[in-house]
């Protein structure tokens, strides 16, 4: 049934209401009987004419009974219409609000069924989609796999040529000490004037050999580095590969696609030899970090060296002349000419030091090294620690130096500050610089960047205070300066030491 149909009328049950004969002749009955009754009365009628009117009189009687039954029969015949007329207009107002849901649900039924064919395509469009990223993390992968294998290959080379090196150095270092203690022999033996000069012109060209020798392995050192740097960027880049792979793998789980299960178990291998390329990556970064601190040591302990014969050196040429000697000379020795200057004092540069191992720190800056050691991985009590030290040690920062991210890089802007640094420590005491880096990244590469950043400092300092003992330490990553900005804990600290 729909709302356009009209709704019937109810219909009177049949039978139930007054004839309109039966009323008529209930009307000519009473009509006759009065008539009758009235004639009865006037004329005198005959005793049948009164019989007759009893019957008449009885059948109205009956009459008038029948007609208040039917009146009663009646008026229950309406009360039943009235009735069921009110239960059809509920029926009516019931069966308009099932059709008004039924048209709901029709337009509900087709709104669902066009979303459900938009979802069709869509879930279709992201199909495609993850099949794309799909094929392209996959080259992406291999691409990061043959840049890992080039790296790998790389450092393998560049471990073979520090080593050869570093064995070389060895040699020179010999080869050196021998020329020193001809060039020292020389020097004494000779008497003045004659080719003393000339030793220790030879003796400066060694040791400037030497320093070229250890620049080109500081420059070795340096590559190395920034090649261990690239492979640890590879497997970084290979890592978020593997997480985009997971992510794609998500998308198309539902509709089971097979090149993302294949490409996620592809990914599975990958993330496996991460692993295992970041542990060997660590244990290389070890030995490499023992080579190194055994390297500096060594070029430590030969410059000391150099700058003890050059002491030595200093010393022979301060001597007065020697006597006229009282044999006549031989003919292979020609007397001293005479002159009346002496030897120049080579002057002592002091070449800044950087300390891998803090036992190898002078007593003044062990004990300061030890007291900031001890303090706290944060900011809180920091200012009251320095004054202590100031007190106690007579230690005191006198500059800091912030870097750039991942920079170990000096800002020339400094160098005034550097050169106008306190003149005190060049009476009695030393500088300790000491490097420091933030938080980002891993911890080895950290301790690489903060040692590079003293250095580079401490070179400086040397440049403009060569007199002064400079020695550079570095404490890796941190977070004592700020807690929450990581840039405040990427700083180089000179302290003077009185």
């Amino acid at each position: 049934m729909t709302d356009t149909e009209p709704i019937p009328a109810p219909k009177r049950q049949a039978g139930r209401s007054m004839p309109r004969w039966l009323t008529a002749l209930i009307v000519t009955l009473l009509a006759a009987v009065t008539w009758l009754g009235w004639d009865t009365f006037s004329t005198q009628k005959t005793d049948d004419q009164i019989a007759e009117i009893a019957v008449l009189q009885q059948e109205l009687d009956r009459l008038m009974v029948e007609q208040e039954a039917l009146q009663s029969e009646t008026l229950q015949a309406q009360s039943n219409a009235d009735q069921a007329t009110m239960a059809l207009g509920d029926s009516v107002m019931a069966a308009k609000a099932v059709s008004e849901k039924i048209a709901g649900l029709s337009d509900r039924i087709e709104t669902l069924t066009q979303e459900n064919e938009s979802l069709r395509f869509e879930s279709e469009k992201q199909q495609r989609a993850a099949s794309a990223a799909a094929d392209q993390l996959s080259a992406e992968i291999g691409r990061l796999e043959r840049i890992a294998q080039s790296d790998r290959e790389a450092w393998e080379e560049t471990k073979g040529r520090l080593a050869a090196a570093n064995e070389n150095l060895g040699k020179q270092n010999a080869i050196l000490k021998d020329r020193l203690a001809g060039v020292l022999k020389e020097s004494i033996e000779l008497p003045e004037g004659s080719n003393a000069d000339a030793a220790l012109a030879r003796g400066s060209m060694e040791i400037e050999a030497l320093e070229n020798q250890v620049d080109e392995l500081e420059r070795q050192l340096a590559e190395a580095g920034r090649q261990r740097n690239t492979l640890a960027r590879s497997l970084l880049d290979a890592r978020s590969a593997g997480e985009g792979a997971a992510m794609v793998a998500s998308l198309s789980s539902g509709a089971g696609d097979r090149i993302v299960t294949d490409l996620s178990e592809r990914v599975d291998a990958l993330k496996k030899e991460v692993a295992l390329s970041k542990t060997i990556l660590n244990e290389k970064q070890a030995l490499w970090d023992a080579e190194k601190s055994r390297l500096l040591n060594e070029r430590n302990a030969l410059q000391a060296k150099i700058g003890d014969l050059q002491t030595r050196l200093s010393s022979i040429s301060e001597r007065p002349a020697v006597e006229e000697p009282t044999t006549q000379p031989t003919a292979s020795l020609s007397p001293a000419a005479s002159t009346d200057h002496a030897f120049a004092a080579l002057p002592l540069p002091i070449s800044p030091r950087l300390i891998d191992d803090p036992k190898n720190l002078s007593a003044e800056t062990s004990r300061l090294f030890s007291e900031l050691s001890a303090l706290s991985d944060s900011p809180a009590g920091l200012k009251a620690a320095y004054d202590d030290l100031k007190t106690s040690l007579e230690a005191t920062p006198v500059l800091t130096i912030p870097f750039r991210a991942s920079s170990a890089e000096l800002d020339q802007s400094f160098s005034d500050a550097i050169a106008a640094l306190p003149t005190e420590a060049r009476r009695a005491g030393r500088y300790l610089i000491i490097g420091y880096a933030s938080n980002d990244g891993n911890e080895m590469t950290n301790r690489d960047l903060s040692s590079r950043r003293a250095m580079a400092v401490a070179e400086s300092v040397a440049a403009h205070h060569a007199e002064v003992p400079i020695e550079a330490v570095y404490f890796g990553q941190t977070s004592r300066f700020d807690s929450r900005h990581r840039s405040a804990n990427r700083v180089v600290e000179i302290w003077q030491i009185k």
